[in-house]
């Protein structure tokens, strides 16, 4: 947007003598034009210049920068604030809390109440009032009210904080974070996230092949870690407000925060609305701040500042007292509807009442007091108010001009007296002017004063403006094109970008964001046409289930999964339908239902082989094998596991085919467990190695903890438990750090065996504790076979039998409920083993337990379990002959640790 020198009295004429005045590569700009400008651009007065054509020296500025944001407190402040009145109990609390986090214990104050009571106003009077102008304040100007704008307000708290503007360009942006990083000196600060956050492309191997979740979840500790460290040089403040309409991002930038905050200097103040939801509470360093409705005196004192002391106001100021109930912001508006309807005479602070209070009609609510004032705009400026507030809390004005039907002059006098009404102000004004409401609630109210019809056809000339406006970059506004096609009822574009704006939140991780946009689409879906409309849902439902895995609601899984069934049973998609059933076969073999997990698994395969489909007979045979050795079937799942092994060679072994895991790593890890159950551990060893080389190449965290469980059980199983300890702990700590809740309880189980095998019982007992805690908070079944076989275990290492007892008994129940014959043997081991350390009728049950538990094995070819079984029975009974055998077993395989065992027991036997 080009400066308009006639607008601020300059002619065209002395413009051009200033352009002249100017050198190389420089702007110079007049008072009158600086001043029109200040707080959106940088500039360094010159003094006073001689001009051409002008008869005494002016002063000259030279344009520097462009500011390109402000916030919109920022934009209050230049139309001027009114009073700030009471809240000392509140500002108390803020100053406690600033003093404690300049001391080294960071505070998070969360200040919350209703809309227009007064939450940004106290904030940001403490920050401007309460705090050193030196100490430095990041404040987010921005929140994606609703529209799901990825990273929006963390990047524009990482801008602040490294002072650079919107405009900066790519190689300045990258010298400052370089600059930032480097003079912190922390590991966790890494350059590349932190240009990621920014917009920028890193050029880092590395970095391109994260996953997003991976890039998501580096991206906000190297944030959070930068802001810690600089807090330890000197004390810095964050603001972000009306967290009720918080990103993801943000929200967990602000969680981090908050558990870094007892070791450093920070000072976060935060604003929402009642409704919104945290995990704060309890957390050092963090307060609730309620901000309730200002008492009468001080309602009374905001009255007098905002409309005077005019002994005429007397039964008016009381009225307006009783009606607004201490709201400020229903104050502030009822005092300018007044004035607008020329109730008040006179000048600010400063009026009169022209009629008797009697005569006056308060709206009832400040709700209904915006919409007063608003239907006392004039027409044009009425409609373009309320496009404006369709298109959102932030207005680009392109793409308000665009939908306005106004013609430019028109356009432009429009915007200019609905800011000197207070209803908008400028955000920024380069490179591309925005405006927000003054208000939320300004922009809310204006919104539902439209009819629906009318709201309907703005959501949709807003998809087609932004469709050719940006169209060139339409990726970076998907979801705001997702809100207003669906709003506008275009289906067939709100079916589009609601699928696209689910598969970004789903790629960072967002999973209850991605949820929300593909139930949109399938809202969009049913407006098609019928063919269309099935396979959309079916895709759709197969989409959903992806988003509510990491969430662990298995009971939406099934629902959505069983809903895709029926359609493509319907539709007869033979292929979709072979997906879905595997899934569906997958979700019961993780409920412990095996039996229908392997009824749905063959009948998946069976299409996909018919069909001959080679992706879906991947993922049939992936869900297969894990049944299979869930079951005790290991050489069926060696071989439904082998096909995908042999399949997927060379660059297929980087497809997903809609599998959350790379099926490579997947039935790499299936075919290492089995072959250790049945004793082949040199395969499954390095099926394991091979499996963990892929998923590392990939950097694909569930697949690396996939990747982990396979080859740390197998090493467990043979008894190198150094070995799978490390593997296991790796798996541990990716699940950690990427929030895979589930996945991690998967480790759980051979970690846990590891450490009590391996003479950690302690840690065993610790980490089987918190995750039965973990497995029930999640309702996840793994939570029954970690507390009956992995307590069991360890409290036999530590040699409490009584207290192992009724855990392995339970775990003999578990496995025999479910039909898992492989578990069932070993649960039949460690109750054997239980009894055992018993006397009397326990200890008489041991043997037959023993070998029970050695016919199964033998049955299901567990080699390694039937030489523990013979080795348990040699030292029950004191047998060389078991023994023996044992060690047969053990000596080809390299079990060394269980080799030892038996030759040392039967040189004990020996030894009498």
């Amino acid at each position: 947007q080009r400066m308009d020198y006639t607008a601020v009295g300059q002619t065209t004429h002395i413009a051009a003598r200033m352009e002249q005045a100017a050198a190389p590569n420089t702007i110079y700009m007049s008072a009158a034009t600086f001043a029109l400008a200040e707080g959106f651009v940088e500039a360094r007065a010159l003094g006073p210049l001689a001009i051409k054509g002008l008869a005494r020296p002016a002063p000259v500025y030279e344009l520097l920068a462009a500011k390109s944001r402000r916030s919109r407190f920022d934009v209050q402040v230049e139309r001027g604030l009114t009073q700030f009145t009471g809240r000392n109990a509140e500002m108390a609390v803020l100053r406690r809390a600033h003093v404690a986090a300049a001391g080294g214990a960071g505070q998070l104050v969360a200040a919350f109440g209703e809309p227009g009571i007064g939450k940004s106003r106290l904030l940001r009077e403490f920050v401007r009032a309460g705090l050193s102008p030196q100490l430095q304040v990041l404040t987010s100007a921005r929140v994606s009210y609703g529209e799901g704008e990825s990273n929006l307000p963390l990047a524009d708290l990482l801008r602040r904080f490294l002072l650079l503007e919107d405009n900066a360009s790519a190689a300045a942006t990258e010298d400052e974070v370089r600059r930032a990083a480097a003079s912190h000196d922390s590991p966790a600060i890494a350059l590349a996230p932190l240009l990621w956050l920014l917009g920028i492309e890193p050029r880092d191997e590395a970095w391109q092949r994260l996953q997003p979740s991976q890039r998501r979840g580096r991206a906000i500790e190297a944030a959070a870690e930068l802001l810690v460290a600089a807090s330890r040089r000197e004390p810095l403040v964050v603001v972000v407000e009306d967290l009720q309409w918080i990103d993801s991002e943000t929200q967990a930038l602000l969680d981090s925060l908050v558990e870094r905050l007892p070791a450093s200097r920070i000072l976060v103040l935060v604003s929402y609305r009642p409704g919104y939801q945290h995990a704060w509470d309890g957390k050092p360093g963090y307060q609730a701040l309620p901000v309730p409705r200002l008492p009468a005196a001080d309602a009374e004192q905001l009255l007098a500042a905002l409309a005077g002391a005019s002994p005429s106001l007397g039964d008016l100021r009381q009225a307006l007292i009783q009606r607004t109930d201490g709201n400020a912001f229903f104050i502030e508006e009822s005092v300018r509807a007044l004035i607008e309807t020329g109730h008040l005479a006179g000048t600010p602070g400063d009026y009169v009442a022209r009629r008797d209070a009697a005569e006056v009609q308060i709206p009832a609510s400040v709700y209904a007091v915006i919409a007063a004032r608003i239907d006392r705009l004039a027409a044009a400026d009425k409609r373009l108010l309320q496009t404006a507030a369709v298109i959102g809390a932030v207005v680009p004005s392109m793409l308000l001009e665009s939908v306005a039907e106004l013609a430019q002059d028109e356009f432009r006098q429009s915007i200019a007296r609905l800011e000197s009404g207070g209803f908008l102000g400028a955000l920024a004004r380069y490179p591309e002017i925005e405006y927000s409401f003054q208000h939320a609630l300004t922009c809310e109210v204006a919104r539902q004063s439209l009819v629906v019809e009318r709201r309907r056809g703005l959501h949709a000339a807003i998809v087609r403006a932004i469709e050719q406006l940006y169209a060139d970059r339409l990726a970076d506004h998907v979801e705001r094109l997702a809100h207003h096609a669906l709003q506008g009822e275009a289906w067939p574009q709100a079916l589009r970008f609601c699928r696209e704006a689910g598969a970004r939140a789903l790629a960072r991780s967002a999973n209850r964001a991605a949820v929300t946009h593909f139930e949109h689409a399938l809202q969009a879906a049913g407006h098609l046409g019928e063919a269309q409309a099935i396979e959309a849902a079916i895709d759709l439902r197969l989409d959903l289930r992806n988003a509510y895995g990491p969430l662990g609601e298995h009971n939406k899984m099934f629902e959505v999964l069983a809903e895709a069934e029926r359609l493509a049973e319907k539709q007869g998609d033979t292929r979709r339908l072979a997906l879905v059933l595997s899934f569906v076969s997958n979700l019961f073999a993780v409920r412990g239902d095996f039996d229908k997990a392997l009824e749905q698994g063959r009948r998946a395969l069976a299409l996909a082989e018919e069909l001959d489909d080679p992706p879906s007979r991947v993922v049939s045979n992936a869900v297969l094998a894990i049944t299979h050795w869930a079951r005790g079937e290991y050489r069926h799942a060696v071989e439904r596991a082998g096909w995908n092994v042999r399949f997927l060679a060379g660059a297929r072994q980087f497809e997903r085919q809609g599998m959350a895991q790379l099926p490579a790593v997947y039935s790499r890890t299936s075919m290492a467990v089995s072959l250790a159950e049945l004793g082949e551990f040199e395969q499954g060893i390095e099926l394991g190695g091979e499996a963990l080389a892929i998923a590392e190449a990939s950097e694909h965290p569930q697949s690396i903890i996939s990747a982990c469980f396979g080859l740390g059980s197998a090493c467990m199983r043979r008894g190198e438990f150094e070995r799978a300890t490390t593997v296991l702990e790796r798996g541990c700590a990716v699940a950690e750090a990427t929030g895979l809740g589930a996945a991690h309880l998967e480790l759980v189980s051979p970690l846990g065996s590891a450490y009590a095998l391996g003479g950690r019982v302690e840690d065993a007992m610790k980490l089987l504790k918190g995750a039965v805690a973990r497995a029930s908070a999640l309702r996840n079944p793994l939570g029954h076979w970690i507390r009956s076989g992995g307590l069991g275990e360890a409290q036999l290492c530590a040699g409490k039998a009584a207290e192992a007892l009724p855990m392995a008994r339970l775990y003999v129940e578990v496995t025999r409920t479910v039909r898992a014959r492989g578990n069932e043997a070993w649960a039949l081991l460690l109750l054997g083993e239980v009894l055992a350390r018993h006397d009397g009728a326990e200890r008489d049950q041991a043997e037959a337990t023993l070998r029970g538990a050695l016919l199964l094995a033998q049955q299901l070819e567990m080699r390694p379990l039937e030489g523990r079984c013979l080795l348990a029975l040699g030292a029950l009974q004191r047998r060389q002959a078991d023994l023996a055998a044992a060690a047969d077993i053990f000596r080809p395989r390299g079990m060394a640790f269980w080799l030892a065992r038996a030759e040392n027991m039967s040189q004990e036997v020996r030894d009498g």
